[in-house]
């Protein structure tokens, strides 16, 4: 009679207001709704007219829902179910929003209640109209702050049917795609706040930071209770893509920094968590930004080797990291370039062992390994990120000695006196390149003196190798652009490394690596080792001078 009689567009709003006034003085604390009837109420609401919301939103309150949702789930057919369930959600978010009911008592006790139902029965296309009309409406703070008691328990009501809720052993069929969902809307409501609420922003940033921080935790705690931990990947990298996109999708710069912060934060509290490989993976070819893509893989390597890694294990260290970080073709060089610029030294470490491992024959390494020593003569290290590039010349020297079988010599040693150029730099006390360092004045070098002392061995080591190689020297220094070279020439260049490294017995920098030096030095000037031994050599050296970095482990077996 209702629907038929009143919900029609020619009924004025002042004869629904007394049609109202009268059904609301029946007991409908004593009303038992049926799943047709429920399905009828969600038709007028349907229908638009405000009056019918409001007046219904007062009869929803008054009704037993706890125990009608459980005669329905005892006697009715589970297609009955799920629709009468699709429903029952649309009704306690629509009725939640209502501004006559949205503080009651009520209302709170019903939504409370309704975390108990059985909502993993419903399909994600249902969540997710109900999840749009809630974000419709509702005030985007409620991802933050808790000053709306009925919005706070609606969204807490929407984060139980997604089945985003630590301690669901049963993971169902619909569950991935609505909890995809829920992360999803997360964000965007982080987002619309920031841009919505900036005072808030600036004055209380850890609210934001402490959404994105909770997100990661809550997403790795929901896929370990219902997976395996080495089925959690698959599972993870949608949830985790779209947590990372707030750096994508956020307006506010503040907001993205916020965000970066956060997710530094948690790599470096987490470094072994379940979901770590697939924030990796999502760090390398998900974000739009490459400062951004920089920053976050540099942040994930430093945590994940806070923790001393088994390499002699194949899923751990370098060979683990690598093999979930992507290097994005199209936008590799810009990738680079932000990783050269911000001293994110680590990241270029792990592309260039992605790259390493994707080559296919001699030819394709040999131009990974020129990239490698390009960037090497670009960089600008400091004493604090200075030991991340050892790693570097570990992958330049280890790659040299296996293409020795493949290259013909002049392109290997092309390579190591590219590569020497750079050492020679690192090597110095004080800048020799300049006007005021050719006064006698150059600048000091920012690098601390066991960088300084490992560069001067494995430079003079590399050049005495090169000599003792059968090559045709014209060829090898047009090669490296410089024709007019000889080898004699270069013979003396050669001296002058082995003179620096000599040198460093009486200079009182290096009073405390005597033993090293000496040790060094025999690697320099026995014809027993070859260029293979410069990776042990080095090995020994960052050994004995960063036996606190752990990722440079790798370095240490060689």
């Amino acid at each position: 009679m209702y629907q038929n009689e009143l919900v029609r567009p020619n009924v004025g709003d002042h004869i629904l207001i007394v049609w109202h006034d009268v059904f609301s003085c029946l007991p409908w604390g004593a009303f038992w709704p049926s799943p047709n009837t429920i399905e009828l109420i969600v038709k007028i609401l349907d229908s638009g007219v405000r009056e019918c919301s409001t007046f219904f939103s007062g009869i929803f309150i008054q009704i037993g829902w706890p125990q009608v949702v459980h005669h329905i789930a005892q006697n009715e057919r589970p297609s009955v179910i799920v629709h009468t369930m699709d429903n029952l959600l649309y009704l306690h978010i629509s009725f939640g929003l209502e501004p006559n009911v949205i503080q009651n008592d009520k209302m709170l006790q019903l939504l409370d209640a309704a975390l108990g139902y059985n909502w993993e029965v419903i399909d994600s296309n249902s969540y997710g109209k109900v999840m749009q009309q809630f974000m419709s409406s509702c005030n985007p703070r409620c991802v933050l702050i808790e000053d709306n008691l009925t919005e706070s328990s609606m969204f807490s009501l929407l984060k139980t049917a997604a089945e985003f809720v630590p301690g669901t052993s049963v993971v169902h069929t619909e569950a991935p795609s609505k909890r995809l969902i829920f992360v999803r809307s997360c964000i965007k409501l982080l987002c619309q706040s920031s841009t919505k609420d900036k005072t808030l922003l600036k004055s209380r940033m850890e609210l934001f930071k402490d959404v994105i921080l909770s997100l990661m935790r809550q997403t790795e705690a929901v896929l370990v209770t219902g997976l395996d931990r080495d089925h959690v990947f698959e599972d993870a990298v949608p949830l985790v893509t779209e947590i990372l996109n707030v750096l994508n999708i956020a307006s506010s710069v503040c907001l993205q920094d916020i965000a970066l912060k956060a997710f530094q934060d948690w790599a470096k509290a987490y470094p072994r968590s379940a979901i770590f490989s697939a924030v990796l993976h999502c760090a390398s070819h998900s974000l739009a930004s490459m400062s951004h893509m920089a920053s976050l893989i540099e942040a994930l390597i430093i945590s994940y080797f806070l923790i001393e890694a088994d390499v002699s294990i194949p899923s751990a260290g370098w060979s683990y990291l690598q093999s979930y970080i992507r290097v994005p073709q199209l936008t590799e060089h810009a990738l680079v370039t932000e990783c050269l610029n911000d001293g994110h030294y680590l990241a270029l470490s792990a592309i260039a062992g992605v790259l390493q491992e994707s080559c296919k024959s001699a030819d394709e390494e040999y131009q990974v390994l020129s990239k490698m020593v390009e960037w090497l003569q670009a960089v600008k290290p400091l004493e604090e990120n200075e030991y991340k590039l050892l790693l570097i010349w570990w992958r330049v020297i280890e790659g040299v000695v296996r293409l020795q079988s493949s290259l013909t010599s002049p392109y290997v040693c092309q390579l190591l006196v590219s590569l020497s150029s750079t050492l020679i730099v690192h090597g110095e006390d004080k800048s020799s390149q300049g006007f005021w360092a050719a006064l006698g004045l150059g600048k000091k070098s920012p690098l601390s003196i066991r960088f300084r002392f490992i560069a001067r061995c494995i430079n003079a080591f590399l050049m005495t190798r090169v000599m003792k190689l059968d090559v045709g020297w014209t060829s090898t220094f047009e090669l490296s652009g410089q024709i007019q070279q000889t080898k004699t020439n270069f013979s003396k260049q050669v001296q002058v490394a082995v003179s620096v490294l000599e040198a460093t017995k009486t200079n009182k920098l290096y009073v405390n690596y005597k033993q090293y030096l000496e040790y060094s030095l025999n690697y320099v000037q026995s014809d027993e080792y070859s260029l293979r031994d410069g990776v042990v050599l080095l090995g020994y050296l960052s050994r004995i001078m960063y036996p606190e970095k752990h990722c440079l482990t790798v370095i240490f077996c060689g």
